[in-house]
Protein backbone atom coordinates (compact mmCIF):
# COMPACT_ATOMS: atom_id res chain seq x y z
CA UNK A 1 0.00 0.00 0.00
CA UNK A 2 1.28 3.51 -0.84
CA UNK A 3 1.56 5.66 2.32
CA UNK A 4 -1.08 8.35 2.62
CA UNK A 5 0.73 11.63 3.26
CA UNK A 6 -2.08 13.94 2.29
CA UNK A 7 -5.83 13.67 1.85
CA UNK A 8 -5.51 15.79 -1.28
CA UNK A 9 -5.15 13.85 -4.51
CA UNK A 10 -1.98 14.51 -6.51
CA UNK A 11 -2.35 17.17 -9.20
CA UNK A 12 -3.24 15.50 -12.50
CA UNK A 13 -3.08 17.51 -15.73
CA UNK A 14 -5.13 15.30 -18.04
CA UNK A 15 -5.12 17.74 -20.93
CA UNK A 16 -1.44 18.41 -21.49
CA UNK A 17 -0.07 17.19 -24.78
CA UNK A 18 2.79 15.60 -22.88
CA UNK A 19 0.47 13.16 -21.09
CA UNK A 20 -1.24 10.43 -23.05
CA UNK A 21 -4.69 9.24 -22.09
CA UNK A 22 -3.20 5.90 -21.10
CA UNK A 23 -0.84 7.61 -18.70
CA UNK A 24 -3.68 9.74 -17.39
CA UNK A 25 -5.82 6.70 -16.63
CA UNK A 26 -2.90 5.05 -14.86
CA UNK A 27 -2.41 8.22 -12.83
CA UNK A 28 -6.06 8.21 -11.81
CA UNK A 29 -5.77 4.60 -10.67
CA UNK A 30 -2.68 5.41 -8.62
CA UNK A 31 -4.47 8.38 -7.05
CA UNK A 32 -7.41 6.19 -6.06
CA UNK A 33 -5.08 3.57 -4.62
CA UNK A 34 -3.30 6.28 -2.63
CA UNK A 35 -6.50 7.53 -1.07
CA UNK A 36 -8.40 4.28 -0.51
CA UNK A 37 -5.76 1.59 -0.15
CA UNK A 38 -7.27 -0.42 -2.99
CA UNK A 39 -7.64 -0.03 -6.77
CA UNK A 40 -10.31 2.27 -8.12
CA UNK A 41 -11.98 -0.69 -9.84
CA UNK A 42 -12.20 -2.76 -6.65
CA UNK A 43 -15.72 -4.03 -5.86
CA UNK A 44 -16.81 -5.09 -2.38
CA UNK A 45 -19.58 -7.57 -3.09
CA UNK A 46 -20.12 -11.19 -4.08
CA UNK A 47 -22.83 -13.84 -4.34
CA UNK A 48 -22.89 -17.49 -3.27
CA UNK A 49 -24.87 -20.23 -5.02
CA UNK A 50 -26.21 -23.11 -2.96
CA UNK A 51 -26.76 -26.59 -4.41
CA UNK A 52 -27.72 -29.97 -2.93
CA UNK A 53 -28.25 -32.74 -5.52
CA UNK A 54 -27.17 -32.65 -9.17
CA UNK A 55 -29.39 -35.45 -10.42
CA UNK A 56 -32.69 -36.43 -12.05
CA UNK A 57 -33.37 -39.09 -9.41
CA UNK A 58 -33.34 -37.16 -6.12
CA UNK A 59 -35.97 -34.94 -4.41
CA UNK A 60 -37.04 -32.28 -6.90
CA UNK A 61 -37.11 -29.44 -4.36
CA UNK A 62 -33.37 -29.76 -3.68
CA UNK A 63 -32.17 -31.08 -7.04
CA UNK A 64 -30.94 -29.64 -10.31
CA UNK A 65 -30.67 -31.80 -13.45
CA UNK A 66 -27.05 -32.24 -14.60
CA UNK A 67 -27.70 -30.48 -17.91
CA UNK A 68 -29.19 -27.48 -16.08
CA UNK A 69 -26.21 -27.36 -13.72
CA UNK A 70 -23.92 -27.18 -16.77
CA UNK A 71 -26.06 -24.32 -18.10
CA UNK A 72 -25.48 -22.48 -14.81
CA UNK A 73 -21.72 -22.86 -15.14
CA UNK A 74 -21.84 -21.81 -18.80
CA UNK A 75 -23.94 -18.75 -17.93
CA UNK A 76 -21.51 -17.69 -15.18
CA UNK A 77 -18.63 -17.98 -17.64
CA UNK A 78 -20.47 -16.20 -20.44
CA UNK A 79 -21.43 -13.31 -18.16
CA UNK A 80 -17.85 -12.86 -16.99
CA UNK A 81 -18.20 -14.04 -13.40
CA UNK A 82 -15.02 -14.76 -11.46
CA UNK A 83 -15.56 -17.91 -9.38
CA UNK A 84 -13.55 -17.61 -6.17
CA UNK A 85 -12.99 -19.90 -3.16
CA UNK A 86 -15.52 -19.05 -0.45
CA UNK A 87 -12.84 -18.50 2.25
CA UNK A 88 -11.18 -15.91 0.00
CA UNK A 89 -14.46 -14.05 -0.46
CA UNK A 90 -15.18 -14.04 3.28
CA UNK A 91 -11.66 -12.90 4.15
CA UNK A 92 -11.70 -10.11 1.59
CA UNK A 93 -15.07 -8.71 2.68
CA UNK A 94 -14.40 -9.02 6.43
CA UNK A 95 -11.19 -7.05 5.96
CA UNK A 96 -13.11 -4.30 4.18
CA UNK A 97 -11.24 -4.91 0.96
CA UNK A 98 -12.48 -5.25 -2.60
CA UNK A 99 -12.10 -7.50 -5.61
CA UNK A 100 -10.53 -6.60 -8.93
CA UNK A 101 -13.78 -7.72 -10.52
CA UNK A 102 -17.40 -6.57 -10.49
CA UNK A 103 -18.93 -10.03 -10.75
CA UNK A 104 -17.63 -12.43 -8.09
CA UNK A 105 -19.35 -15.67 -7.08
CA UNK A 106 -18.75 -18.82 -5.04
CA UNK A 107 -20.22 -22.30 -5.48
CA UNK A 108 -21.40 -24.27 -2.44
CA UNK A 109 -22.93 -27.72 -1.99
CA UNK A 110 -24.77 -28.88 1.13
CA UNK A 111 -24.77 -32.43 2.54
CA UNK A 112 -22.00 -34.03 0.40
CA UNK A 113 -24.55 -35.94 -1.64
CA UNK A 114 -23.34 -38.69 -3.97
CA UNK A 115 -24.31 -36.77 -7.11
CA UNK A 116 -21.80 -34.08 -6.15
CA UNK A 117 -18.96 -36.60 -6.36
CA UNK A 118 -20.28 -38.58 -9.32
CA UNK A 119 -21.75 -35.82 -11.50
CA UNK A 120 -20.83 -32.29 -10.43
CA UNK A 121 -17.21 -32.92 -9.46
CA UNK A 122 -15.98 -34.08 -12.92
CA UNK A 123 -17.45 -30.93 -14.47
CA UNK A 124 -16.01 -28.64 -11.77
CA UNK A 125 -12.61 -30.31 -12.13
CA UNK A 126 -12.67 -29.97 -15.91
CA UNK A 127 -13.35 -26.24 -15.59
CA UNK A 128 -10.91 -25.82 -12.68
CA UNK A 129 -13.60 -24.18 -10.53
CA UNK A 130 -13.24 -23.86 -6.73
CA UNK A 131 -16.19 -24.85 -4.53
CA UNK A 132 -17.17 -25.49 -0.91
CA UNK A 133 -18.85 -28.60 0.49
CA UNK A 134 -20.80 -28.30 3.77
CA UNK A 135 -20.56 -31.81 5.20
CA UNK A 136 -22.96 -33.39 7.70
CA UNK A 137 -20.65 -36.10 8.87
CA UNK A 138 -22.84 -38.84 10.37
CA UNK A 139 -24.25 -39.96 7.00
CA UNK A 140 -20.76 -40.04 5.47
CA UNK A 141 -19.37 -41.89 8.48
CA UNK A 142 -22.14 -44.50 8.18
CA UNK A 143 -21.31 -44.94 4.47
CA UNK A 144 -24.83 -44.30 3.22
CA UNK A 145 -25.11 -45.09 -0.47
CA UNK A 146 -26.52 -41.62 -1.26
CA UNK A 147 -23.45 -39.88 0.22
CA UNK A 148 -19.96 -39.18 -1.02
CA UNK A 149 -17.38 -41.33 0.74
CA UNK A 150 -14.58 -39.95 2.88
CA UNK A 151 -12.15 -41.10 0.21
CA UNK A 152 -13.96 -39.13 -2.49
CA UNK A 153 -14.13 -36.02 -0.32
CA UNK A 154 -10.42 -36.31 0.49
CA UNK A 155 -9.57 -36.62 -3.22
CA UNK A 156 -11.55 -33.48 -4.03
CA UNK A 157 -9.83 -31.60 -1.21
CA UNK A 158 -6.39 -32.77 -2.38
CA UNK A 159 -7.11 -31.30 -5.82
CA UNK A 160 -6.92 -27.84 -4.28
CA UNK A 161 -10.38 -26.93 -5.58
CA UNK A 162 -12.62 -28.04 -2.70
CA UNK A 163 -13.03 -26.32 0.67
CA UNK A 164 -14.40 -28.74 3.32
CA UNK A 165 -16.85 -27.05 5.68
CA UNK A 166 -19.10 -27.88 8.64
CA UNK A 167 -22.82 -28.75 8.44
CA UNK A 168 -23.18 -30.43 11.89
CA UNK A 169 -22.83 -34.14 12.59
CA UNK A 170 -26.46 -35.33 12.36
CA UNK A 171 -28.07 -32.58 10.22
CA UNK A 172 -30.60 -31.83 12.95
CA UNK A 173 -33.12 -29.03 13.39
CA UNK A 174 -30.99 -26.87 15.66
CA UNK A 175 -33.64 -24.49 17.02
CA UNK A 176 -36.70 -26.66 17.57
CA UNK A 177 -38.84 -25.07 20.30
CA UNK A 178 -38.84 -28.32 22.31
CA UNK A 179 -35.05 -28.36 22.42
CA UNK A 180 -34.71 -24.69 23.33
CA UNK A 181 -36.40 -25.36 26.66
CA UNK A 182 -33.57 -27.70 27.66
CA UNK A 183 -30.74 -26.14 29.69
CA UNK A 184 -28.32 -28.41 27.81
CA UNK A 185 -29.44 -27.16 24.37
CA UNK A 186 -26.44 -24.94 23.60
CA UNK A 187 -24.01 -27.57 24.88
CA UNK A 188 -25.55 -30.15 22.53
CA UNK A 189 -25.32 -27.75 19.60
CA UNK A 190 -21.67 -27.11 20.37
CA UNK A 191 -21.04 -30.86 20.50
CA UNK A 192 -22.74 -31.30 17.10
CA UNK A 193 -20.42 -28.77 15.51
CA UNK A 194 -17.28 -30.01 17.28
CA UNK A 195 -17.92 -33.66 16.35
CA UNK A 196 -18.36 -32.76 12.67
CA UNK A 197 -15.24 -30.61 12.70
CA UNK A 198 -13.14 -33.40 14.19
CA UNK A 199 -14.31 -35.93 11.59
CA UNK A 200 -13.81 -33.58 8.65
CA UNK A 201 -10.30 -32.67 9.76
CA UNK A 202 -9.26 -36.28 10.34
CA UNK A 203 -10.96 -37.90 7.33
CA UNK A 204 -10.64 -35.20 4.66
CA UNK A 205 -7.38 -33.60 5.71
CA UNK A 206 -8.55 -30.16 6.82
CA UNK A 207 -11.66 -28.38 8.07
CA UNK A 208 -12.38 -24.73 7.37
CA UNK A 209 -14.15 -22.47 9.86
CA UNK A 210 -17.18 -22.09 7.61
CA UNK A 211 -20.49 -23.40 8.96
CA UNK A 212 -23.92 -23.80 7.32
CA UNK A 213 -27.01 -24.11 9.51
CA UNK A 214 -29.03 -27.21 8.52
CA UNK A 215 -32.22 -26.10 6.74
CA UNK A 216 -30.99 -22.53 7.18
CA UNK A 217 -32.58 -22.45 10.64
CA UNK A 218 -30.98 -20.34 13.37
CA UNK A 219 -31.70 -17.68 15.98
CA UNK A 220 -29.67 -15.09 17.89
CA UNK A 221 -28.44 -17.49 20.58
CA UNK A 222 -27.24 -20.07 18.04
CA UNK A 223 -25.60 -17.39 15.88
CA UNK A 224 -23.75 -16.09 18.93
CA UNK A 225 -22.53 -19.62 19.73
CA UNK A 226 -21.27 -20.07 16.16
CA UNK A 227 -19.44 -16.74 16.45
CA UNK A 228 -17.87 -17.62 19.80
CA UNK A 229 -16.63 -20.89 18.32
CA UNK A 230 -14.84 -18.91 15.61
CA UNK A 231 -17.04 -19.84 12.63
CA UNK A 232 -18.54 -17.86 9.79
CA UNK A 233 -22.21 -18.83 9.52
CA UNK A 234 -24.26 -19.35 6.35
CA UNK A 235 -28.02 -19.68 6.01
CA UNK A 236 -30.36 -20.54 3.15
CA UNK A 237 -31.89 -17.07 2.75
CA UNK A 238 -31.03 -15.17 -0.40
CA UNK A 239 -28.95 -12.05 -0.93
CA UNK A 240 -25.57 -10.64 -1.85
CA UNK A 241 -22.56 -10.43 0.49
CA UNK A 242 -20.75 -7.23 1.41
CA UNK A 243 -18.40 -5.85 4.10
CA UNK A 244 -21.36 -4.96 6.36
CA UNK A 245 -23.16 -8.30 6.07
CA UNK A 246 -23.93 -10.36 9.17
CA UNK A 247 -21.07 -12.88 9.22
CA UNK A 248 -22.94 -15.12 11.67
CA UNK A 249 -25.63 -15.72 9.04
CA UNK A 250 -24.53 -14.92 5.50
CA UNK A 251 -27.00 -15.36 2.63
CA UNK A 252 -26.75 -17.74 -0.29
CA UNK A 253 -28.91 -18.03 -3.38
CA UNK A 254 -30.58 -21.47 -3.61
CA UNK A 255 -30.09 -22.71 -7.16
CA UNK A 256 -32.05 -25.98 -7.16
CA UNK A 257 -35.67 -27.00 -7.63
CA UNK A 258 -37.96 -24.06 -8.31
CA UNK A 259 -34.97 -21.70 -8.01
CA UNK A 260 -32.91 -23.34 -10.78
CA UNK A 261 -34.35 -21.33 -13.66
CA UNK A 262 -31.81 -18.92 -15.10
CA UNK A 263 -34.64 -16.57 -16.04
CA UNK A 264 -34.99 -15.54 -12.38
CA UNK A 265 -31.62 -16.65 -11.03
CA UNK A 266 -29.73 -14.38 -13.42
CA UNK A 267 -31.27 -11.28 -11.80
CA UNK A 268 -30.40 -12.53 -8.35
CA UNK A 269 -26.78 -13.28 -9.21
CA UNK A 270 -26.30 -9.72 -10.44
CA UNK A 271 -27.57 -8.31 -7.13
CA UNK A 272 -25.54 -6.21 -4.70
CA UNK A 273 -25.62 -6.05 -0.88
CA UNK A 274 -28.68 -4.64 0.84
CA UNK A 275 -28.02 -1.12 2.17
CA UNK A 276 -29.98 -1.43 5.43
CA UNK A 277 -30.10 -3.68 8.53
CA UNK A 278 -32.65 -6.40 9.23
CA UNK A 279 -33.85 -6.48 12.86
CA UNK A 280 -36.52 -9.13 13.59
CA UNK A 281 -39.01 -8.07 16.26
CA UNK A 282 -39.30 -11.68 17.47
CA UNK A 283 -36.65 -14.38 17.43
CA UNK A 284 -36.94 -17.77 15.74
CA UNK A 285 -38.80 -20.04 16.17
CA UNK A 286 -42.14 -18.23 15.99
CA UNK A 287 -45.07 -19.90 17.73
CA UNK A 288 -47.81 -20.43 15.16
CA UNK A 289 -50.53 -19.53 17.66
CA UNK A 290 -48.85 -16.55 19.30
CA UNK A 291 -49.33 -12.80 18.87
CA UNK A 292 -45.95 -12.81 17.08
CA UNK A 293 -47.51 -14.49 14.04
CA UNK A 294 -47.31 -13.01 11.45
CA UNK A 295 -43.84 -11.86 12.53
CA UNK A 296 -42.55 -8.31 12.04
CA UNK A 297 -39.20 -7.57 10.40
CA UNK A 298 -37.76 -4.11 11.06
CA UNK A 299 -35.43 -2.57 8.47
CA UNK A 300 -33.18 0.15 9.83
CA UNK A 301 -30.79 2.62 8.20
CA UNK A 302 -28.77 5.64 9.26
CA UNK A 303 -30.46 7.93 6.73
CA UNK A 304 -34.08 7.98 5.52
CA UNK A 305 -33.00 8.08 1.86
CA UNK A 306 -31.56 4.59 2.21
CA UNK A 307 -35.03 3.23 2.95
CA UNK A 308 -36.71 4.80 -0.05
CA UNK A 309 -37.71 2.50 -2.87
CA UNK A 310 -37.59 -0.71 -0.81
CA UNK A 311 -40.19 -3.36 -1.67
CA UNK A 312 -40.70 -6.66 0.14
CA UNK A 313 -42.36 -9.92 -0.89
CA UNK A 314 -43.18 -13.36 0.46
CA UNK A 315 -41.98 -16.60 -1.11
CA UNK A 316 -44.92 -16.55 -3.53
CA UNK A 317 -43.95 -13.10 -4.81
CA UNK A 318 -46.88 -11.36 -3.09
CA UNK A 319 -46.18 -7.88 -1.65
CA UNK A 320 -45.75 -7.59 2.10
CA UNK A 321 -47.19 -4.75 4.17
CA UNK A 322 -44.60 -2.03 4.85
CA UNK A 323 -45.16 0.59 7.58
CA UNK A 324 -42.75 3.50 7.08
CA UNK A 325 -41.26 5.82 9.69
CA UNK A 326 -38.03 7.88 9.79
CA UNK A 327 -34.97 5.60 9.57
CA UNK A 328 -37.11 2.49 10.00
CA UNK A 329 -39.54 0.23 8.15
CA UNK A 330 -41.77 -2.48 9.62
CA UNK A 331 -42.47 -5.39 7.26
CA UNK A 332 -45.23 -7.92 7.96
CA UNK A 333 -47.27 -10.53 6.13
CA UNK A 334 -50.99 -9.85 5.81
CA UNK A 335 -51.99 -13.20 7.35
CA UNK A 336 -50.55 -15.62 9.89
CA UNK A 337 -47.84 -17.95 8.62
CA UNK A 338 -48.39 -21.70 8.63
CA UNK A 339 -45.89 -23.99 10.42
CA UNK A 340 -42.69 -24.32 8.42
CA UNK A 341 -40.04 -22.07 6.91
CA UNK A 342 -40.95 -18.74 5.33
CA UNK A 343 -38.99 -15.86 3.83
CA UNK A 344 -39.45 -12.12 3.63
CA UNK A 345 -37.43 -10.89 0.64
CA UNK A 346 -36.67 -7.19 0.19
CA UNK A 347 -35.17 -5.45 -2.84
CA UNK A 348 -34.25 -1.95 -3.93
CA UNK A 349 -32.98 -0.68 -7.29
CA UNK A 350 -29.26 0.09 -7.19
CA UNK A 351 -27.36 2.87 -8.91
CA UNK A 352 -26.33 0.36 -11.58
CA UNK A 353 -29.02 -0.23 -14.18
CA UNK A 354 -30.50 -3.70 -14.01
CA UNK A 355 -28.94 -4.55 -10.63
CA UNK A 356 -30.81 -4.69 -7.33
CA UNK A 357 -29.96 -4.59 -3.66
CA UNK A 358 -31.30 -7.92 -2.37
CA UNK A 359 -31.70 -9.68 0.98
CA UNK A 360 -34.19 -12.05 2.57
CA UNK A 361 -34.92 -13.16 6.12
CA UNK A 362 -35.98 -16.70 6.98
CA UNK A 363 -38.59 -17.39 9.65
CA UNK A 364 -39.25 -20.73 11.31
CA UNK A 365 -42.85 -21.13 12.48
CA UNK A 366 -43.76 -24.04 14.76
Amino acid sequence: MIPVRSMTAPHLNLFTTKTSWRHALCALAVAALTLTGQPAWAQSHAVVLQYHHVSHNTPASTSIPPEQFIKHLDWLADKGFSIRPLPEIVRTLRNGQGFDHDRVAALSFDDANRSLCDTAWPELQRRNLPFTVFINTEAVEQAHTFQCSWEQLAQMYQSGLMTPANHTHTHLHMISADDLNSPAWLARMRAEIERAQELIASKVGAASKLFAYPYGEYNRALAQLVHRMGYIGFGQHSGALGPHSDFTGLPRFPASGQFASLESLSTKLLSVPFPARFVPQSDNPISAHSDNNPPVLHIEADTPNTLSGINCFNAQGEPLTITRSPNRLAVQAAATLSPGRHRYTCTRASEQQGRFHWLSFQWLVE
